[in-house]
């Protein structure tokens, strides 16, 4: 998505509406679970993005807990936090963030 900041790349669940038993496929096939106290990095993503603008790019990564898009928040949140549980797993509330990197965009090399 395209901001008045640069550009954001937004992954997100939208249980309004999911069927419990998808969500049990979800958090078993595309959640990432991690003890408690533990940290998790990520492996490294390829981002599909065009770099026409060269110069210095501000890198941010944060993760924002679960919100519902429509509804009731609170029936959406007890939801899925009551379906992570039946599973073992514990949906984060806390908002967590990396420290900014800064990476500079430069011209291709010339080709001969």
């Amino acid at each position: 998505m395209a901001t008045g900041e640069g550009e954001q790349f937004i992954c997100h669940i939208d249980a309004r509406g999911v069927p419990r038993e998808e969500l049990l496929r979800e958090i078993d096939e595309q959640w990432i679970k991690v003890a408690p106290g533990v940290v998790h990095t990520s492996k490294t993503a390829e981002a599909q993005v065009n770099l026409d603008t060269l110069g210095q790019w501000r890198l941010k990564a944060a993760y924002h807990p679960p919100e519902a898009s429509f509804g009731n928040t609170t029936e959406f949140r007890t939801f899925l936090q009551s379906t992570a549980e039946s599973v073992g797993c514990a949906v984060p509330t806390m908002y967590v963030s990396a420290e900014p990197v800064t990476v500079n965009v430069v011209p291709p090399p010339q080709q001969e």
